[in-house]
């Protein structure tokens, strides 16, 4: 009798199937909750890049008596180096860039949260230039801060993504505009990619969280959401 009563009961198949369905039913609690506890990371690391890029446009329009940069210069060269696009994979010269010389690291170039196709070997990733209204055109010069009458709503940096028809993915792009009505809303707008948010850097040097009010199909989910009602004034700040 005192054998049988120390001999140990294992685990029924009933029990078995109880833990391991509350063990399922926590990960799914939890790990949507780690997924957006890293992603606030990311979009925390994102958002101090964009001032650490907001600085440097301040004092580059500071040294060129209030212009801001062109989209590219000669060569061609971006705000975040030059290309050489003479080699097949399109070297980069991150140390000629028109933002460098008030740039502390190239790392401030990229959005942690871009998981998308890159154009220039990595030099930067995810973060768009508003040339639609701080340059009067692709490879023209940029315009003068004084034609901004409200600097805290002009974007000039967003986390921004272009969508490849092709590959089906989407893939970085370096400039932003306002979406229009007569173009097939294949190109970026901006990228809402930090839980559903997408990080803008205005023209008076604050960065802030823009949410999504509207979007149109079918590429939507991707690049095609609008940063406001009014979107054109809300680019220029004028």
């Amino acid at each position: 009798m005192s054998a049988r009563k120390g001999k140990s009961h294992g685990f029924t198949l009933i029990e078995l199937l109880v833990v391991i369905a509350i063990i399922s039913i926590l990960a799914a609690i939890l790990f949507p909750v780690f997924a957006r506890a890293r992603e606030m990371a990311r979009k925390s690391t994102c958002t101090s890049n964009l001032r650490q890029l907001g600085t440097a446009v301040q004092l580059y329009v500071q040294d060129y008596d209030g212009q801001y940069f062109q989209h590219w210069y000669l060569s061609p060269t971006y705000w975040f180096g030059r290309v050489d696009q003479s080699t097949t994979s399109w070297q980069v010269f991150k140390s000629e860039g028109l933002l460098q010389p008030y740039l502390k690291n190239h790392d401030v170039q990229r959005c942690p949260s871009f998981s998308g196709l890159t154009d220039y070997n990595g030099a930067t990733a995810g973060y768009g230039y508003n040339v639609n209204y701080l340059t009067s055109g692709f490879g023209q010069s940029g315009v003068s801060e004084a034609l901004i009458a409200r600097p805290s709503s002009c974007v000039v940096f967003a986390d921004a993504a272009n969508y490849d028809t092709r590959l089906g993915n989407i893939k970085e792009t370096t400039s932003i505009w306002p979406p229009s009505s007569t173009m097939p809303f294949r190109y970026a707008v901006v990228h809402f990619r930090h839980n559903g948010g997408s990080n803008v850097l205005y023209a008076d040097g604050h960065v802030k969280s823009a949410q999504p009010t509207r979007s149109i199909d079918p590429y939507a989910r991707f690049d095609l959401h609008h940063l406001g009602a009014n979107d054109d004034e809300h680019f220029s700040g004028r």
